[in-house]
């Protein structure tokens, strides 16, 4: 969904917070969440970090529609980071973008954010939703009309020793 401001035209963010019709916005976004969503995948490179994203369908979802968009990265969030968090962890959101000029760039968006305290304890995911969206809504007049195709994650958190994949030793064969 696209809101115009009265006094810029400029676009602006598109947040729901309605008590009233919630259940009908909250099922709408779902429904336009899921139907967007062409594939989703997931690589663990080494202990410590996480790879996840997605690709969305046509019509790719607009930079200032901050809720399909925040509702994704909390999707991949929940279903690829959470379950392996080990201790501190933060992690960073990058978007795949076609220009209005049909040019693909990926860029990070802001710093990274953190999933947990520094003693390992879980931050609430209202807080990481309101940090997601104040991070992307920093873009929308930099790349207002510009499509998202792709989200990816990169969630890096402490590896336990166990998880870090061990490598055979080289035995150095003998010259001769």
């Amino acid at each position: 969904m696209r809101f115009d401001s009265d006094f810029s035209g400029k676009a602006i963010s598109c947040r729901f917070y309605s008590t009233e019709r919630g259940e009908n916005v909250a099922s709408h976004l779902l429904s336009k969440y899921l139907g967007c969503i062409e594939n989703t995948f997931e690589r663990n490179p080494h202990g410590g970090l996480i790879l996840a994203g997605c690709s969305y369908r046509e019509p790719y979802p607009l930079v200032n529609q901050t809720d399909l968009l925040c509702l994704t990265a909390m999707d991949l969030l929940i279903q690829y980071a959470y379950p392996a968090i080990a201790g501190y962890s933060k992690f960073n959101v990058l978007f795949t973008m076609k220009r209005s000029y049909g040019v693909d760039i990926t860029f990070t968006i802001g710093n990274a954010i953190p999933l947990t305290l520094e003693d390992g304890n879980l931050l609430p995911k209202n807080e990481i939703d309101a940090h997601l969206e104040r991070s992307i809504s920093k873009y929308i007049y930099l790349y207002e009309g510009d499509s998202v195709h792709k989200m990816t994650i990169r969630v890096y958190t402490e590896a336990k020793k166990s998880e870090i994949p061990i490598f055979p030793k080289m035995i150095e064969k003998p010259s001769f």
